[in-house]
């Protein structure tokens, strides 16, 4: 679960569970607008954090995880799922 504390404004909240059978070294997160869409990457966040704060996402986003290893092979991808709509403190 984040430090909310680090966060302002809203965004949607993304959380994903490894399915990697082999080394993981880092997260890749895709996004869409469309579930069979063309996904762009995003994001990278280090290995074992288990979520992630699209400021930019909306509703009708769709999210795409790869789990990586060291030399940047995918070792694991993630179906599209949703993000949860996160209102997060304001400054």
């Amino acid at each position: 679960m984040p430090d909310y504390d680090l966060f302002e404004g809203g965004g949607m909240y993304v959380v994903w569970e490894s399915e990697a059978t082999g080394p993981v070294d880092h997260i890749y997160i895709k996004r869409s607008e469309y579930l069979n869409g063309t996904f762009e990457g995003i994001a990278t966040v280090a290995f074992p954090l288990d979520y992630y704060v699209d400021r930019d996402g909306k509703l009708d986003s769709f999210y795409v995880i790869e789990e990586r290893n060291a030399s940047d092979v995918i070792v694991a991808t993630h179906k599209p799922l949703w993000g949860d709509e996160l209102m997060l403190r304001s400054a």
